[in-house]
């Protein structure tokens, strides 16, 4: 599939696009952990918005404690995907492995970048504005914190996006899905439900929505399904994980009996409102009450609120992806698909409760959803929309840009060298 052609300067555009955050992202996760500990192995606490990145560094990267039992079960594969970057660091003998993992993880965030962009050039056929719209998901809050914190989420984000990108042409009829893409949904679906998952939901509506016919729906689906719960198996037996145990451990988690401080306990539709559909792409305020009562150490959190900036941003952008889906649910399926797996995320954090004072950090699971559904608002084009778009931008970079300021004196004042 040739998803570049009809785009003049798309090429030039992309390579910007790639070259650029790759380098802006490396750059802030250099500068945090050469100025800070904020990622030192040392600190296994919740320094900010409930990462776990010391936890990982020392568990998933270095090895040197045992992964627990319930993060085994939310993120099956994620070890042996993360030990095979470990030994390409390795292998090119890099001194700082910090910042060898940062190196790999801003490459991957900065292709998931250059991925949004073709894609969004194929739904609206607008260079220009895709770019427009690639920017605004690349200096997004969510991938301004994920792309160079030793976590999950940014493995998540880029499986996620490339499974779009696979699969778009299949789910909107322009190809026919034949072996070839099987076997590249049978790895998708490796490496997104490896990674975490619950996110498996959204593979499995992928899947279903890029065969056309009801046998190959039924057969390849059903064949990746399969593959993937041998191996899950197999990887729970191989590391001593109970299953009971681990399934008991995630829905303790979801019960979310956490005894959060009185600042962060909000109703759920709240809580997701401002946390994951609104922070993920503009940074609400922030606060330094830690989390959780009790807690004695330095913590920088997200507060369930906006500013006016923030509303007017929010409200903006979803009444603008409403419209998009209302004019276009129907009649293009890749548009059902954004929609559903947005909804998923919704119910899964609204509605279910999972990790809800702390949904900022999923954002990386739905953040995807939100510049493909607003290209779709431009397959007509119209110069207010442009200029509303670039208005948006403009106070999208602004209102992060402080923000990440913000966070790094946080860093270099609680937790300096």
């Amino acid at each position: 599939m040739n998803i570049w052609n009809g785009y003049k300067g798309k090429g030039i555009l992309a390579l910007v696009l790639f070259i650029f955050y790759w380098s802006f992202y490396f750059f802030i996760g250099w500068k945090m952990d050469t100025h800070s500990k904020l990622l030192n192995e040392a600190w296994v606490v919740d320094t900010y918005f409930s990462f776990d990145q010391g936890y990982y560094i020392i568990s998933f990267f270095l090895e040197k404690v045992d992964i627990a039992a319930a993060t085994w079960f939310r993120h099956p594969f994620l070890y042996y995907f993360i030990q095979q970057f470990m030994w390409m660091l390795e292998t090119v003998k890099v001194g700082n492995i910090v910042h060898g993992i940062i190196f790999i993880q801003t490459f991957l965030s900065a292709l998931s970048v250059v991925m949004i962009y073709t894609l969004c050039c194929k739904i609206c056929k607008n260079t220009i504005v895709s770019f427009l719209l690639a920017v605004m998901y690349g200096f997004s809050a969510t991938m301004l914190v994920i792309t160079w914190t030793p976590e999950s989420f940014s493995y998540a984000n880029f499986t996620l996006v490339l499974m779009c990108f696979v699969c778009y042409p299949f789910i909107t009829g322009e190809k026919e899905a034949k072996i070839g893409f099987s076997i590249a949904n049978v790895l998708l679906a490796i490496g997104i439900t490896g990674v975490t998952l619950t996110n498996s939901f959204m593979w499995f509506l992928g899947s279903v929505m890029s065969y056309k016919k009801l046998r190959k729906k039924i057969i390849w689906t059903g064949i990746s399904i399969v593959i993937v719960v041998v191996l899950f198996v197999l990887v729970m037996n191989a590391n001593n994980v109970v299953l009971i145990e681990g399934l008991k451990g995630s829905m303790d988690f979801a019960a979310q009996g956490q005894n959060f401080s009185p600042e962060y306990v909000k109703p759920s539709g709240i809580l997701v409102f401002h946390l994951l559909l609104g922070s993920s792409f503009i940074f609400g305020p922030f606060s330094e009450v830690t989390l959780r009562q009790g807690e004695q150490f330095a913590q920088l959190n997200m507060l369930p609120s906006h500013t006016m900036i923030g509303w007017i941003v929010i409200v903006s952008v979803y009444a603008f992806i409403i419209v998009a889906v209302w004019k276009n649910f129907r009649t293009e399926p890749f548009v059902r698909f954004l929609s559903f797996c947005l909804l998923f995320n919704i119910v899964l954090h609204g509605i279910v409760g999972f990790g809800a004072s702390e949904a900022f950090i999923y954002g990386a699971h739905m953040l995807f959803t939100i510049p493909l559904l607003l290209a779709y608002g431009f397959k007509v084009m119209r110069r207010v929309k442009v200029v509303a778009l670039c208005l948006i931008l403009i106070l999208i970079i602004i209102n992060n840009f402080e923000s990440m300021l913000y966070f790094y004196h946080f860093a270099v004042s609680n937790y300096s060298l």
